[in-house]
């Protein structure tokens, strides 16, 4: 398991304890909670979120609170029924602008992003992909909650000069996993001096 899904795990036991012998979430639980989105040394990661994937005249308008707003199912923070608990990953969601002191002050400029349509075109053409010439070397996680599989593997396929190792010892938070990074950079540079099958 890696670094970040162990370190959810044992959040959700911890948060889970705290609900069966206090029926809240205790000051210290979530203080561990809030640590793990460090957002007074990582406030652009929650400002430009969801801006990176737009091109063209498209406005996020808070896409993963809107859609999570058609899902009921993900709005259940009750244990006291017998619907599961959902989780939504790796989302910002405006409220954090709210409930995080550090992220307070961009809320404003959080709200433009969210409502700017006039982005550029992030690839004029598949086929610009298809012929680029700079070597890209890249890992695809069979396991990754975030990205889907034969999606990623889709993409690196249509990317000219690309090469690529398929992994399931590794997840989404590799490059940040203390032991995982240096196998991953390893196995990067053995893709680039072409001993890798």
């Amino acid at each position: 398991m890696g670094s970040l899904a162990k370190q959810v795990a044992e959040m959700i036991l911890r948060m889970a304890s705290d609900l069966d012998y206090f029926g809240y979430f205790t000051r210290p639980t979530l203080t561990q909670f809030e640590e793990l989105q460090p957002f007074d040394v990582l406030p652009l990661y929650a400002l430009v979120h969801e801006a990176i994937y737009l091109q063209g005249n498209n406005a996020s308008n808070w896409s993963a609170d809107r859609i999570m707003q058609q899902h009921p199912a993900f709005m259940n923070l009750s244990t006291s029924n017998d619907e599961p608990i959902l989780f939504t990953g790796e989302m910002i969601y405006p409220s954090m602008f709210a409930d995080y002191t550090e992220l307070q002050p961009l809320a404003p400029t959080a709200d433009i992003l969210s409502s700017l349509s006039s982005w550029p075109q992030l690839y004029n053409s598949p086929q610009k992909l298809s012929d680029n010439k700079v070597p890209v070397y890249a890992s695809i996680y069979i396991d990754d909650m975030y990205v889907a599989y034969d999606l990623a593997l889709e993409t690196a396929k249509s990317i000219g000069n690309c090469k690529y190792f398929v992994t399931n010892t590794m997840y989404h938070d590799a490059i940040g996993t203390t032991g995982k990074s240096e196998e991953l950079f390893r196995k990067l540079w053995e893709l680039r001096d072409d001993v890798m099958d």
